[in-house]
């Protein structure tokens, strides 16, 4: 049967799976544009669904909507494209995996490896991978400095158990990492930080990372003890307020490429999640709300300290509302109520369409990770990861995640950079689940980069939450 599957899509992939389901019973006739797959009729998708979605729309109610091709194109400009195909070629690793550009060839922009095709054409499993997990780290960085308001939501089997407002801000280099003064190549710095519910405002996590493992750094700041502690980067994996996303799995693979040995495992057709609506789009330059950036510290000059409005040149605003009343990428079928007896952390505002996608096998170099083998799952078209299944040492499977993405576009600058509009991470028996909601996105952020700069400092970080923290009992001491 998969075999047969994968004939019918190296044809010709939206007619085959459309004949093949409608056949079977699952599209009610040819033309319908969605089909619900449930306990019912999965046996008609089973081959192009992976194992660990298969056993849960099996077992665990878990619903999901089937369309043949996604709502909205992803497609990424002709020079994106172009810039990709002329680089094929021109790139490889040295001994310690690093990134290498051979003869001389200048980088000015696009995938570092080319196209699929292209990629397609490396046969060494381990080489292929490399450059994939590379090409995506780039489409990332090239949208420039980000923010991301956004909702982080604990479900239990039954229904939402508690939930936070946080924000993102990752600071990137361009091109493929610029050498700093910390002795190796810096590609982002990243803070993640609650605003509410209040018993864990301010808590923060902060990234940096770097080409070599052993000099990133990753820091936690607690408000209750004041204090702010460096761990290891091994502890990036551990999940964050008892719940099941931790800070390497932001955007999907956000772990140190040095330290993990990859390989492509196979090639095959999956199911995967895309949007079903399009955000709101708002250019600029426009000044983010001082309510997202208060928290954080953005926007005061140093040392003076003085406030300062920070702009970016691209907002995509969430097109749905939750039940509080705030914007949302993504609504959960405990919100909608649009499919009754399911799973309350199903996405309703996503459906799945068939795609052609690579198979990544992820392993730790260091012995000290917890968790053993990942399995992440990259889409073709767009090289970004739609799912990643990690395992434990003995080969449990202990986290399943998804992930939706999107496309911001640019004006003026030929370039449409993709976002993450929900990423879920679930326990294996869908008894719970953990999701970050992205709000509202904001792009070009780095012209205004010396009024957050600072904050990627350790003692600055602790400084200016303290210093936030005080200013209503200021206020008060004022009256």
């Amino acid at each position: 049967m998969r075999k047969f599957i994968r004939h019918l899509f190296s044809f010709n992939a939206v007619l085959s799976l459309t004949i093949l389901l409608t056949s079977q019973g699952v599209f009610a006739e040819p033309t319908s544009e969605y089909a619900l797959v449930t306990r019912d009729n999965v046996e008609s998708v089973r081959e192009v669904l992976p194992d660990p979605i298969l056993s849960w729309v099996l077992e665990k109610g878990f619903s999901l909507h089937l369309k043949q091709d996604p709502s909205f194109p992803f497609l990424y400009p002709k020079a994106w494209t172009e810039e990709s195909q002329k680089n094929a070629g021109h790139f490889s690793f040295d001994s310690q995996g690093h990134l290498m550009s051979e003869g001389g060839y200048v980088y000015t922009g696009g995938a570092p490896f080319g196209q699929a095709k292209d990629i397609d054409m490396q046969v060494e499993p381990k080489l292929k991978a490399q450059s994939l997990i590379w090409n995506f780290d780039t489409l990332l960085r090239s949208s420039g400095d980000f923010f991301y308001a956004a909702r982080i939501v604990w479900f239990g089997s039954k229904t939402i158990l508690r939930d936070a407002e946080a924000s993102l801000l990752r600071a990137v280099e361009p091109g493929l990492g610029k050498s700093e003064d910390v002795g190796a190549p810096t590609y982002w710095r990243e803070l993640l930080q609650f605003s509410a519910p209040s018993i864990i405002r301010d808590r923060s996590y902060l990234s940096l990372r770097t080409a070599s493992f052993d000099q990133d750094r990753f820091l936690v700041y607690s408000p209750v003890m004041q204090s702010l502690r460096e761990v290891f980067p091994v502890n990036r994996e551990d999940a964050f307020l008892k719940g099941e996303i931790s800070p390497d799995d932001f955007f999907m693979l956000s772990q140190n490429f040095d330290a993990l040995e990859v390989r492509v495992k196979e090639e095959t057709t999956l199911l995967v999640p895309f949007s079903n609506q399009k955000p709101e789009e708002v250019r600029g330059p426009l000044v983010i709300p001082p309510a997202l950036t208060r928290d954080l510290g953005l926007g005061y000059s140093e040392p003076a300290g003085v406030r300062e409005d920070l702009q970016a040149d691209l907002c995509i605003m969430g097109p749905n509302r939750s039940k509080e009343g705030s914007r949302a990428m993504t609504l959960f079928n405990s919100e909608s109520r649009s499919l009754p007896g399911s799973l309350p952390w199903i996405p309703s505002t996503v459906s799945f369409s068939p795609r052609k996608v690579w198979v990544l096998e992820l392993r730790h170099k260091d012995w000290s990770y917890s968790s053993g083998r990942q399995e992440l799952v990259i889409d073709k078209q767009t090289m970004l990861p739609a799912y990643k299944f990690i395992y434990s040492k003995e080969g449990a499977l202990i986290r399943v995640m998804i992930a939706i993405w999107g496309l911001a576009e640019t004006s003026g600058k030929n370039l449409t950079y993709p976002y993450l509009s929900l990423l879920i991470a679930a326990e294996p028996d869908a008894s719970a689940a953990t999701a970050f909601v992205t709000r509202d996105v904001y792009f070009g952020l780095e012209r205004d980069r010396k009024k957050f700069q600072h904050i990627f400092t350790p003692l600055h970080l602790k400084k200016e939450i303290q210093h936030e923290a005080l200013e209503p009992d200021k206020a008060n001491k004022g009256k």
